[in-house]
Formats: C-alpha cells, sequence, structure tokens
C-alpha cells in the first residue's frame, strides 16, 4: 500500500512539473495536495455522488489529481500575459482565442459543480470537460446554490476570503447532511513563519522582499492565524472534524518561497520564442532533471506541524435536527 502511494505521489508530482515546468515549485506543493485530495475523493464519494469545487481557476489541479493527464506540450503558461505580477494582477487570468487542449487521459471523476471570480480561467476550464456546470462566483457573496446539494464541497481558497466565517457558512449551507467539507488551508503565523528571511534571519533589504512577495500575502484578505481559524471552525455548529493535517512545510516551504518566482518573466519570454519541436525538447530534459533530483526528497518527506505552511482540513456536516 505505501508502495503504491509513494507511486502516485511521483506520477501526480511528474504531471504537475511538466504542467507547472517554469515554476517547479508550484508542482511540489500540487502533488502533495492532489494525493490527499484523491485520497478523500476515493474514500467518500461515489462516481454519481455531487462534487462542487470552489475556485476551480482553469480546472487542471482537479483534473489530475483526479487521474487525468494533459499532452506534454501543454501548460500552465500557453495562455499568460507576461506582466509583473502584484496583488492586482494576475498573468494567468487571460484567455487566448486559439487556446486548445490536448487530453490524453480522462479523469476518474466528472465534477458537478466548479466556481471561479475570473472568468478567463472558467474558460480554460471548460475546454477540460471535467465540470457539468461552470459558475462565475466572488466568494464574498452568497453561493447562487440551493441548501443541501453537494456531497463534497472542496476549496483551497477559503484564506482568501475577507469573511471567511461567512464563507465557510455558506460552503456549509451548500453541503448534503453526511457530506463532507475539504479545504487546503494556510494560516499567517504558520505561513510567516516559513518565510526565509524568518527562517535564515538574514536581512536581504526590502527589494528583495518585494520580489519574492510578489503581493501574495494581500490576496489573502481572509488569512488567519490557526488558532483564530480554529475558534472561528469551533463556532460554526453542525460540523464534526474527520482530519485536521499538516499537509508541507519545511524545505518545501523555503522552495516554494523563492523558487523560479523571480526569473519566471525572462523565462517565460526565452521559451515563448521556441517552435514546438525545441520547445518540448528542451522541457522534456528540464522536467527530467528537475525529477531526478528531487524525487527521492518528494516520496520521503513527511510533514511536521510545528513546521507546516499548509493544512488539510476534512469535515463532515452533521444532522442538526
Amino acid at each position: 500500500m505505501a508502495n503504491q502511494t509513494n507511486k502516485n505521489l511521483l506520477n501526480l508530482y511528474k504531471n504537475f512539473l511538466n504542467y507547472f515546468w517554469l515554476r517547479p515549485e508550484n508542482a511540489i506543493l500540487s502533488c502533495f495536495r492532489a494525493l490527499d485530495f484523491r485520497k478523500v475523493v476515493s474514500e467518500n464519494i461515489k462516481k454519481k455522488q455531487k462534487i462542487l469545487d470552489i475556485s476551480c481557476g482553469d480546472g487542471v489541479f482537479t483534473f489530475i489529481a483526479l487521474g487525468g493527464k494533459l499532452d506534454t506540450y501543454f501548460d500552465a503558461f500557453k495562455s499568460i500575459k507576461n506582466k509583473k505580477r502584484t496583488s492586482k494582477f494576475d498573468a494567468y487570468n487571460y484567455y487566448d482565442k486559439n487556446f486548445k487542449v490536448k487530453i490524453i487521459k480522462k479523469p476518474k471523476y466528472i465534477v458537478e459543480t466548479g466556481t471561479d471570480w475570473k472568468n478567463n480561467l472558467l474558460r480554460k476550464s471548460e475546454k477540460l470537460n471535467l465540470y457539468k456546470n461552470l459558475i462565475l462566483h466572488n466568494n464574498e457573496k452568497k453561493l447562487d446554490i440551493v441548501e443541501n446539494s453537494y456531497d463534497l464541497v472542496f476549496s483551497n481558497s477559503a484564506y482568501w476570503v475577507k469573511n471567511i466565517k461567512q464563507h465557510l457558512l455558506d460552503i456549509k449551507r451548500v453541503t448534503k447532511v453526511n457530506g463532507h467539507i475539504y479545504l487546503q488551508m494556510k494560516f499567517k503565523d504558520t505561513f510567516l513563519s516559513t518565510l526565509i528571511k524568518n527562517q535564515s534571519k538574514v536581512n536581504f533589504g526590502k527589494k528583495f522582499e518585494e520580489i519574492i512577495d510578489g503581493g501574495r500575502l494581500n490576496t489573502w484578505k481572509g488569512i488567519k492565524t490557526k488558532r483564530e481559524f480554529d475558534k472561528i471552525l469551533k463556532n460554526i455548529g453542525g460540523l464534526s472534524i474527520v482530519s485536521y493535517k499538516p499537509l508541507y512545510g519545511d524545505l518545501i516551504a523555503l522552495i516554494w518561497d523563492i523558487g523560479f518566482r523571480p526569473l519566471f518573466k525572462p523565462l517565460f519570454e526565452m521559451t515563448n520564442s521556441l517552435n514546438k519541436s525545441k520547445y518540448i525538447q528542451i522541457k522534456k530534459e528540464w522536467v527530467e532533471i528537475l525529477y531526478t533530483m528531487s524525487k527521492k526528497y518528494i516520496s520521503n518527506y513527511k510533514p511536521k506541524s510545528k513546521s507546516a505552511m499548509e493544512y488539510v482540513i476534512l469535515l463532515k456536516k452533521n444532522n442538526e435536527k
């Protein structure tokens, strides 16, 4: 069983490296997130039951997590605006009219509904044929969905919502009794404690911090300390905690903190000038080198609560009557 889990993790890692190859630090985070999400779905959801994917973005994370595979040439950078990323600008919130997706393998599940507040990302996710319904929705507002609709509600973005308690109550509302809510959460204190400037105690200077941050923290309008979030969760009745565990931290957090983020813009410009054949050739070599270098660490990694940057929380909605 352990060997199969490890095989699944490394397979996910390779797929996400192919997708995020110019930002490989995101591939590391995604493989751990995807493995845990896949486990939650396989253990709690039958194929005809309904999943709500809140803030689904371009849908690729969920597509790969549920067993889908995309063509080697396709990746996160096929339809972006390559400008300096800030809290007010998302390079991925762009849709090229020539945007195409080639699916090699379909996922094992179809997702009932995906939502996002960026229409360009929903247009991309539509190409995956993963979602039955896609809804343009701002999470600061109430979901236009009747109560008790979904067997599983998944969100990796709750801490982006300013009124996080109200958002969690709304998620609970649309979840069926005995259904599940699955959250992937960052907390302000655990996130800040993992940053290189705090880990190393070295003053790299204001410019270093501005370039590395890129407006990240400003976009997480509802982020709380772990203690604050736990108090909010405790005060929401009708939910029981099935599991609450660290997902990653340690060296992974340090790699993610910087990664290739500062060099992404020129890297993208260089690779974007290549013809398709050369692009695939370089990409394959790049991915193979990164995978070979890191697969041992990835396969042996075990998260620790004291150094975790992100947690996963599985909740069950109880009958309050």
